[in-house]
């Protein structure tokens, strides 16, 4: 399969040992334009507010809480809606390391250190090949909806994210990435993805069903009566 729709890329680290190895495993993956970044902080400025719009992002993780992984960060950083990119993980297979805290986390995938260059553009094509076949295919939607019906969520997460990047703009995904993020808890995030979707279209009766939903589990049951569904 051709990976040129892996154009964008963004990755963070301080090391300079493994910048070129994270560069040359992403041009091999399609990628034109990489921005490298130290600091999950000025990775997130990119995107959210200097507009870098990036299919992947890998993180060089160094501290090892859930509250410092750049997909939580970037969550959290966001009072408006915004794509949230799929992101892999590097990590030292340390006495601290715990899988369950890392796919807490929001990676898609990770990468045991030292980094093996081939292994990493094996994991950065498993990452959105799937993703883009269903899409191509036509059926990813469908898939995502049953995923999600079954409480396959991270499943489900995995592989919206990759195509989700490449069409920020569609509705049906970004209904879908409301409805994932709102099965993850994550009502905040899940909230600003659909009420972006009525800011666009007010008449979108799936983005206001869902609000209506998101609106009752909080609790604000005047403002989804509000909504006259």
């Amino acid at each position: 399969m051709q990976s040129d729709f892996l154009l964008r890329a963004l990755y963070i680290t301080k090391d300079p040992d493994i910048a070129p190895i994270i560069e040359g495993a992403l041009r091999r993956c399609g990628a034109k334009k990489i921005l490298a970044c130290k600091t999950v902080s000025e990775a997130i400025d990119n995107i959210i507010d200097k507009k870098f719009q990036t299919h992947f992002v890998i993180e060089d993780v160094t501290v090892f809480e859930q509250y410092h992984f750049f997909p939580i960060q970037f969550i959290n950083s966001c009072k408006r809606f915004k794509v949230p990119p799929p992101c892999l993980g590097l990590c030292e297979i340390k006495e601290n390391f715990n899988i369950n805290l890392l796919k807490s986390g929001r990676y898609v995938d990770y990468v045991p250190k030292p980094l093996n260059e081939s292994f990493l553009e094996q994991r950065i094509r498993s990452s959105f090949q799937k993703s883009y076949q269903y899409q191509s295919g036509k059926m990813l939607v469908e898939v995502i909806e049953s995923l999600i019906n079954k409480k396959d969520i991270e499943k489900a997460y995995s592989l919206l994210l990759p195509a989700l990047a490449r069409k920020p703009n569609s509705p049906e995904l970004i209904i879908l990435i409301s409805k994932v993020f709102f099965e993850l808890k994550e009502t905040a995030f899940s909230e600003v993805a659909v009420r972006y979707l009525i800011s666009k279209n007010k008449n979108d009766v799936a983005a206001k069903n869902m609000l209506a939903k998101i609106l009752l589990s909080t609790g604000r049951v005047k403002e989804a009566n509000k909504l006259e569904l």
